[in-house]
Order: C-alpha cells, then structure tokens, then sequence
C-alpha cells in the first residue's frame, strides 16, 4: 500500500500525519466560540420572537444566562453553555432544559409551534447552520432566526 495510511480511533478520523482529530477541531472551535459568546444577551431577540405568539409551546436555540420576562415560564431553553443554561434555568424554574447547541433534541416532530436560533449560534453557523435549521424545522412548526432575518 502506498502513500500515509488514515488512522482511525473509535469515534475519530485523523488525517494523514495530523495527530489532531476532525472531532477535536470541531470542539475547540466550540469552545473558543462558548468564550467569545457568554457576554451576548438575546433578551431582546427572545422577546420580540415570543411576542404576539398564541399560546403554545416555544423553543430557544442559544438561550444565554438571562430570558426576559415575557418568555413563557415553560418556554424550552437550550444552550451549548452549561453554565448560562443553569442560570437561564434557575430563573425559569419549570421551564425544560437542555444542554446542546440545537443539531439534535430530545424532542418529536413538530413539538413545538416556534423555534428560535438566536444570535449566539453565529459564530457556529458557518458549520452548523444547515445541521440547526433542519432540527429547527423538524421540532417546530415555525421557525425565527433573528441572525438571519429568516422566518419560516
């Protein structure tokens, strides 16, 4: 056999001579991007995404430390921050929690009427922003991304 040889450890793939996995790359990005990210306060993207919205059952991608106070009590929080998320969920006491960026959730199709990926998603859009959307999609009947000025 010629040329380098791929190796492959469970659950990675590293390239060639590189001693640095494709997943660890990815983490680091995600960390570096977790630091940069903790000062962003989306309130004011989550109050105007849960404003005039029926009742129903809502969803944030990239909720932060704080919600404001018209986010509905059981209004579903998930961050990739674990800390903001404990401190969002302490001011939210019966609002559900998850630790994720937002590719995949515990939760079935369609669960949710609205979902909003807010502005602390943007530094990992670039590489995850189709992956966010799709799950967005399929947990939630509409969709509202401030980043982007989408809605669905």
């Amino acid at each position: 056999m010629t040329g380098v040889p791929r190796r492959v450890c469970p659950g990675y793939v590293t390239c060639g001579d590189c001693s640095t996995s494709i997943a660890a790359r990815a983490y680091q990005a995600l960390e570096r991007w977790q630091w940069q990210a903790r000062g962003m306060d989306v309130r004011a993207e989550l109050a105007d995404a849960s404003t005039g919205m029926a009742p129903g059952r809502i969803a944030a991608f990239g909720c932060g430390a704080t919600v404001p106070a018209s986010w509905p009590p059981d209004g579903a929080l998930i961050d990739f921050d674990s800390d903001l998320l404990a401190r969002a969920g302490a001011e939210r006491p019966g609002a559900p929690r998850v630790h994720a960026i937002g590719i995949h959730t515990p939760y079935p199709d369609e669960y949710f009427d609205r979902v909003v990926i807010s502005s602390r998603l943007a530094g990992l859009w670039d590489q995850h922003g189709e992956l966010l959307l799709a799950e967005a999609r399929r947990i939630g009947r509409e969709v509202h991304v401030p980043l982007l000025h989408l809605a669905r």
